[in-house]
């Protein structure tokens, strides 16, 4: 019962080999990352001036709020709020054109 058995796996192994190998090996070969090409990051001058707003934006209300002095409060909202809200709709606007292409 063992020589039996023992010709049986190897005519499968032999089948596996011949009929199943080449096409693992084949699927292997086809997947192959591609790596985009890298795109310089061009900052425009809107987005320079938006990024210059901002940052005076913020350091200016943190001079004249002083949220040091039990103020953060309206530090956060008058201060901060409208850069974050401002860059907000900036990334929901930017998504919306780029997936209406």
């Amino acid at each position: 019962m063992g020589s039996g058995f023992n010709e049986i796996a190897i005519v499968a192994l032999i089948a596996f080999v011949i009929f199943f190998l080449p096409k693992l090996k084949r699927r292997r070969q086809e997947i192959q990352f591609i790596q985009p090409p890298r795109k310089n990051l061009i900052v425009s001058g809107r987005l320079r001036l938006a990024i210059f707003v901002s940052i005076i934006w913020a350091a200016g209300a943190a001079l004249f709020f002083q949220p040091w002095n039990d103020n953060l409060s309206l530090f956060l909202y008058i201060g901060i709020g409208p850069v974050f809200l401002g860059w907000g709709l900036m990334w929901v606007v930017s998504g919306y054109r780029k997936y209406k292409r």
